[in-house]
């Protein structure tokens, strides 16, 4: 397929080639050769637009042909059998158009799936993560845990207004989120245990390089 051909507009060019088929078939190969031979350039001219193969496709398509008219050269010429190989031909022209439309829907059935794919990814990094009841009780319970042992540091430097500050700070908001993951799990929980899973993952990369340095 050619990249810069859209394989839809492809599909849509493609039944109006097919769509001139069956009237075709309709007619008198007298009346109706003239037509039947523009259809067959206008497939070519289709064929080599949209196709990166489209030499190895033309050739394939004449080749069709060619077998076709050879199989009426050693018959006589009448109008029976030139109506018959004026009907091969456009049959011989619906195939092809029809297996280069399965293509082409195959393509974009291909990438309609790869980019819904790709979206429902995207969708499921945007989602906040969902946690258990027992995963916010026990993030419940480090937090209140967490906010004792900041509110005793804090006591315990509290000639160092810079600490007291900040770990009683840490105190603070540890022991409202700890007590909330009870009271209303569904609004303290999720981000408490996520500040505590990012607190996790930056320790563990902190040690990763500390031990790197070693």
């Amino acid at each position: 397929m050619n990249s810069d051909i859209d394989p839809e507009y492809a599909i849509t060019k493609l039944n109006e080639l097919l769509d001139q088929i069956d009237p075709l078939i309709n007619k008198s190969y007298l009346v109706g050769e003239l037509d039947k031979n523009r259809l067959n350039t206008r497939i070519k001219a289709f064929v080599q637009s949209a196709f990166r193969d489209d030499d190895k496709k033309i050739k394939s398509y004449e080749d069709d042909l060619r077998l076709n008219n050879r199989r009426f050269v050693h018959t006589e010429e009448s109008d029976e059998v030139k109506q018959k190989r004026y009907a091969k031909d456009l049959e011989i022209m619906r195939n092809r158009l029809i297996g280069y439309k399965d293509e082409l829907e195959l393509l974009t059935n291909s990438r309609k799936k790869k980019t819904y794919s790709s979206q429902q990814e995207t969708t499921k990094k945007s989602e906040p993560k969902k946690y258990s009841p027992a995963e916010i009780r026990l993030g419940g319970i480090i937090g209140i845990i967490g906010g004792v042992l900041s509110g005793s540091i804090a006591y315990s430097t509290i000639s160092n207004l810079v600490s007291v500050a900040l770990f009683g700070s840490v105190s603070v908001i540890l022991l409202i989120f700890g007590l909330g993951c009870f009271v209303k799990p569904d609004e303290f929980g999720p981000p408490l245990l996520l500040w505590l899973e990012n607190i996790s993952k930056q320790n563990s990369s902190n040690k990763g390089t500390g031990t790197e340095q070693k």
